[in-house]
């Protein structure tokens, strides 16, 4: 005996359940997660692995499968116990089904593209399947295909025709009717058993009446009624219908998917390496090849549905591809609405492009004084430059290996005047450091900070946290808010205590080590491809700003602010 007990929300709710049961649609039996394909696919009368097949490619389509699914689930009875999730749920009844919806929900609403858009065309699409089933049960609609009334015949001298003799509102006393000497009063007799009411036939001539209380079996053949209220025949008894489960896809389909998939596989494999993509370009090559193999292997699973065989073992390859599927589509998603953000809330930021093509040339342009040559920039430790860092500045290359920004801070001592500074001991120093917190976000670019020797500096902010690194970031990371969000990060977070020179010094003694912590930090908001790297003076072997400048100045053939090479 099911044991699960109907709960009685509030009249609005229970109106709006009572419509959902009425519609006739359920979850099935036949499930791989929360039986709402199936109980769709019986809706429509389709296959449910073509039902499943069409789920997971209109996931791809901003989520759309995913949020149906979700609602169907949530609100469809379930077939074995008629619990519908979200009665239980208003109720006060917790059932842990609920996080899965929750989590397919949560898909949809992550997927990039229309968003709630598309949830709220999935909701209308469960709608009609719904609305659709109630119409089917009053007799029109998708899938009526017609039926028999089970109300008894319209008798014209039954007790319901209104103008009828027997109706007991047209009964009056009549003399003939009267009781006399000759024919004694009616006397009800009391009965042993209430039998309800049947509509019995009118027999035939010829046939004999049908009696209720004889064995069916004893019946003749020839005496039972005939009409669209017979009784079915007892003696031919319809056969059971046998049941025939449908061939599955052969093993040449299943290898031959798996095959392809590995070749195609292999070949995108051969364009990273080729080209020398970023986490970027990873990132939008391996989302369109996994919803390419989505995208044909359920076009495969339609056709196996049209030809009336079943998906087999291409299930497992599905749910592979469809878990690949959905870690790429997180990743995009993530990559896009991290970099719309970054880019669309920090308007304020210096953009810098770092670019080997064309005459992308300028001295002392941005705010700054700096120098670049196509797709490498230097800048110098002026309060002027630093400024611009801290308002922030965005560097955006077209090679990591080749872009290269570098900030040199250096010189700091010869344009600002020394500070006091609180150490962790409760002493005061004086300090010719860079202090502050400067903002740096790079796509596709190499942005080196150098320090004077000696220097404290960590990687993060203040209100938000702070590591001490020499760098963050790299050819295969995303970083957001100082947080690998994507791929590997060269982040260097392990300096060994026994290699520490004086240069270290102020990260394990508190004689140096300042009260508030680093006198730098280096925001990075984000970054794609890209890396901040921290150094000192006496560790960076390239080129300081005056050195480049001293080579590339402009008697090279550089106007100040002019942004191009004459």
């Amino acid at each position: 005996m099911n044991s699960y007990q109907q709960p009685q929300p509030g009249k609005a709710p229970r109106r709006f359940f009572t419509w959902v049961r009425s519609s006739g649609l359920i979850r099935g039996n036949d499930r791989w997660i929360g039986g709402v394909c199936s109980g769709i696919a019986q809706r429509l009368g389709w296959s449910p692995t073509l039902v499943r097949a069409l789920m997971i490619v209109a996931t791809l389509f901003f989520g759309f499968g995913a949020a149906l699914y979700a609602m169907g689930w949530f609100l469809i009875p379930d077939v074995r116990s008629g619990q519908i999730l979200a009665e239980d749920l208003i109720e006060g009844q917790w059932d842990w089904n609920c996080l899965g919806c929750f989590l397919f929900m949560a898909v949809a609403v992550l997927i990039p593209g229309a968003g709630w858009v598309c949830i709220a065309l999935a909701a209308l699409v469960l709608w009609l399947i719904a609305q659709s089933g109630v119409r089917q049960q009053e007799g029109y609609g998708f899938g009526y295909h017609g039926g028999q009334s089970t109300a008894p015949p319209n008798n014209p001298n039954g007790p319901n025709n209104p103008n009828g003799p027997n109706n007991p509102n047209n009964l009056a006393p009549n003399p003939s009717m009267q009781p006399s000497a000759a024919m004694p009063p009616y006397v009800s007799q009391p009965v042993s058993q209430s039998v309800p009411y049947v509509s019995q036939p009118v027999p035939q001539a010829g046939q004999r009446p049908y009696n209720p209380t004889s064995s069916s079996a004893a019946m003749p053949v020839d005496d039972i009624p005939a009409g669209k209220y017979a009784m079915p025949n007892p003696v031919a008894a319809a056969a059971p219908r046998s049941s025939t489960r449908r061939k599955p896809a052969g093993p040449v389909v299943v290898l031959s998917v798996l095959g392809l998939s590995f070749i195609s596989f292999a070949a995108v494999m051969a364009v990273i390496w080729e080209y020398d993509m970023d986490v970027s370009g990873i990132v939008r090559v391996g989302t369109i090849w996994i919803s390419a193999v989505c995208v044909v292997m359920g076009l495969i699973v339609i056709v196996l549905g049209f030809k009336g065989r079943r998906a087999g073992g291409l299930i497992p390859l599905g749910l592979i591809a469809g878990a690949c599927a959905m870690c790429m589509i997180i990743a995009s998603g993530t990559y896009a609405i991290r970099h719309y953000d970054a880019t669309h809330t920090n308007i304020s930021y210096t953009d810098i492009t770092l670019s080997s093509a064309g005459g992308h040339a300028s001295v002392d342009a941005y705010g700054m004084n700096q120098v670049q040559v196509k797709d490498q920039f230097y800048a110098d430790s002026s309060q002027r430059t630093f400024d611009k860092l801290v308002r922030g500045v965005w560097f955006s290359g077209d090679d990591y290996d080749s872009s290269q920004a570098v900030l040199d801070l250096s010189d700091w001592e010869s344009s600002h005047a020394p500070h006091k500074l609180e150490l962790s001991n409760g002493n005061t120093s004086i300090s010719n450091c860079p202090a502050g917190t400067i903002t740096i976000s790079a796509v596709q670019a190499q942005v080196h900070i150098i320090l004077p020797d000696g220097c404290s500096y960590g990687i993060g902010s203040a209100w938000r946290g702070y590591t001490y690194s020499n760098s963050m970031g790299g050819k295969y990371a995303v970083i957001y808010d100082t947080v690998n969000l994507i791929g590997f990060s060269d982040t260097d977070q392990g300096h060994s205590i026994d290699s520490y020179d004086t240069n270290y010094a102020w990260m394990t003694d508190d004689s140096k080590m300042p009260a508030n912590g680093p006198e730098l930090l280096v925001d990075i908001p984000f970054s794609a491809g890209a890396r901040v790297n921290m150094t000192y003076i006496s560790d960076w072997e390239g080129s300081t700003y005056m050195q480049f400048r001293n080579n590339f100045d402009t008697t090279n053939g550089y106007t100040e602010d002019s942004g191009k090479a004459e």
